[in-house]
């Protein structure tokens, strides 16, 4: 028997290496069109709710075609995987790295603004209110 350790490193490695295995499809599905991707993630949800519910191809189709409200909670859940997977595995999206912020631009009518203020109230009170309204 495993230990509990050396089951996560198995499921661990399996899933390094399914990933590495789906490369293939993966270039394949950036390679067509929307349409073309949307029937490759209809095949990919139909046969993985096949495989992982142990269910023939009509039964899965019904799964399928069910509404997420009608679809039974293990159901529902295999089809959330299956879409997970298909994401990880297939359509591999990357995030793209944030831009530094930069500092909004003031313009001069809102200096101007901004300096009419500070001469109404004083320096001490509108660091207040923008600190406030910060």
């Amino acid at each position: 028997m495993k230990t509990f350790a050396q089951f996560a490193f198995t499921y661990g490695q399996t899933d390094r290496l399914t990933h590495e295995a789906t490369l293939h499809w993966h270039e394949q599905y950036l390679s067509f069109d929307s349409e073309q991707q949307g029937e490759m993630r209809d095949q990919w949800i139909l046969n993985y709710l096949m495989g992982s519910l142990d269910i023939a191809e009509p039964k899965a189709q019904k799964i399928v075609e069910a509404k997420r409200t009608e679809r039974s909670s293990a159901h529902q859940q295999a089809y959330d995987r299956a879409r997970g997977q298909f994401a990880y595995h297939i359509v591999r999206k990357t995030s793209a790295k944030a831009e530094p912020a930069k500092a909004p631009r003031i313009s001069r009518e809102e200096r101007a603004a901004w300096a009419a203020f500070v001469a109404t109230v004083g320096a001490d009170r509108a660091a207040l209110i923008a600190k406030t309204l910060g």
